[in-house]
């Protein structure tokens, strides 16, 4: 199945944030991927670095 996270963050809330996901499938071991959310305050053009791009792919 696919998944969307999706949201507004408030005024105010720019910053970085570390996530996790985890899929359970009721068998173990679950499958987790951490990656690292940088929100940025409205009106910021959009930075230019290196960051990798993975995909999150969850399947049963």
């Amino acid at each position: 199945g696919t998944a969307t996270l999706a949201g507004t963050p408030a005024a105010g809330s720019d910053g970085t944030y570390a996530l996790t996901i985890t899929a359970a499938n009721g068998v173990s071991p679950n499958a987790t991927q951490a990656f690292t959310l940088t929100v940025e305050e409205a009106g910021s053009p959009p930075g230019t670095d290196d960051t990798t791009y993975l995909p999150l792919v969850l399947s049963d």
